[in-house]
């Protein structure tokens, strides 16, 4: 593994475990970080496992920001996945049709399932 991807992957790892103890801002915090990373380094998809790892911060950022009752945030980061991740990414759909439908956007929820 490079040198990113073990800093975003150490980064995964701590946001998950603040998860795991129901500590979701830490969690979004720690998802934050490997995403600035990621950013910063010019989004390096084709480095090793690089896309499957940002993929999964991003859907567990957005969960942890649907728990977090930021749901437009939730909608930003589900559509970041499904627009330049990985367009059939089933937990960002969900996730995106779920905080529509709190927002009370109805058809661009069922668009979603």
């Amino acid at each position: 593994m490079s040198e990113i991807e073990d800093k975003i992957a150490a980064l995964k790892e701590k946001g998950n475990n603040q998860f795991r103890k129901k500590a979701y801002k830490e969690a979004v915090k720690h998802f934050s970080e490997a995403i600035k990373i990621f950013e910063d380094t010019g989004r390096p998809l084709t480095q090793g496992d690089i896309k499957t790892k940002i993929t999964q911060i991003y859907t567990n950022r957005s969960t942890s920001l649907h728990l977090l009752n930021q749901q437009s945030s939730v909608i930003s980061d589900a559509t970041f996945v499904i627009e330049n991740l990985d367009s059939t990414n089933k937990k960002a759909l969900y996730r995106r049709a779920h905080a529509y439908q709190t927002q009370g956007l109805f058809e661009e929820a069922a668009r979603d399932l």
